[in-house]
């Protein structure tokens, strides 16, 4: 019995290594097979599935959470094209002589023609991918689009890991687990404030609007421990205020928002609110701008509303 098994054992080792000497010998003999190593592929937000032969070299933003993701992976050489808002935040754009490609309702295709990009990142927002959306009129003129919907903490995550993937990036592995343990660590300083002492917060967005429950403004506002006066709001993810209705809320913290078109300051907020916990007991803050946003940039807001809600922590 035992001559058998070590007879059966015995062949299967050499079949094993035939297999294996005939694969190396294959693989040196043929080294065509080795030419799609590079080929990779991804899924877009739209559940498309888009290949690439090799990582991208030129690539155009038509989003500016996408540049700040692109320029966070140190991949701002790769850009050859920025909608007009990317264009504007990217300090070195000009320098990189990067083409400023304007609003994009009326990008000119044959400007995109002649940087001819590898990809293009844009938003995939419903008006975009419809029939007469900017994407199918990009992809209809043979552009390859990657169309991303990060709205939450975790499809941020995906999303810089598929952006990642693309440019071929080789920091993303460390520089991620490193946003992510930054992240993870604030949501465990405020894992055991009990829900009845956690601050009630207003905050008020360039645009004057607020943010619901659907925003990622709204996620980064929990994960800090906050509890948002308009958390459960579903009408949008940017409500228009109320002011009764604040005064009624009472918030702990008021935020404001920084930016070119945010209308406020804390003076004059305070004026509107003075009643409020906020006011009387000096706690109207001032956040950076471009941070509540889906890119790493999001760990900054963060960072800024755990300080701002909970300075003893």
């Amino acid at each position: 019995m035992n001559a058998k098994l070590y007879a059966i054992l015995a062949t299967v080792v050499i079949l094993v290594a035939a297999v294996a000497t005939y694969s190396i010998i294959s693989a040196e003999n043929n080294p065509d097979d080795n030419r799609n190593e590079g080929n990779f592929s991804i899924v877009d937000y739209r559940g498309k599935t888009i290949s690439f032969d090799t990582p991208a070299e030129r690539v155009v933003s038509l989003g500016s959470a996408f540049t700040d993701v692109i320029s966070w992976l140190n991949g701002e050489s790769k850009i050859v094209g920025l909608d007009g808002t990317s264009y504007k935040n990217l300090e070195n754009a000009a320098e990189l002589k990067i083409v400023n490609l304007g609003a994009l309702d009326s990008i000119n295709l044959e400007s995109l023609k002649t940087i001819n990009p590898d990809c293009i990142f844009v938003w995939s927002f419903p008006s975009y991918v419809a029939n007469d959306g900017i994407i199918t009129n990009l992809e209809n003129n043979g552009f390859k689009v990657v169309a991303l919907y990060p709205s939450s903490v975790e499809s941020t995550m995906q999303s810089i890991s598929t952006i990642a993937k693309i440019l071929g990036s080789d920091e993303a592995a460390e520089k991620s687990l490193d946003l992510q343990n930054r992240i993870d660590a604030i949501s465990a300083k405020v894992a055991d404030i009990p829900e009845n002492e956690r601050v009630k917060v207003y905050l008020q967005i360039q645009s004057g609007n607020t943010v619901g429950k659907d925003a990622l403004s709204n996620e980064l506002i929990t994960l800090a421990g906050g509890i948002n006066i308009y958390g459960e709001d579903t009408t949008s993810k940017n409500p228009t205020p109320n002011a009764e209705y604040i005064v009624t809320q009472n918030p702990d913290v008021i935020l404001l928002e920084a930016g070119t078109t945010q209308s406020e300051t804390v003076n004059s907020i305070s004026a509107k609110f003075p009643t409020t916990k906020a006011v009387q007991n000096d706690r109207v803050h001032i956040i950076s701008a471009n941070t509540m946003t889906a890119s790493p940039s999001l760990i900054i807001a963060l960072e800024e509303m755990v300080s701002f809600f909970y300075p003893n922590l």
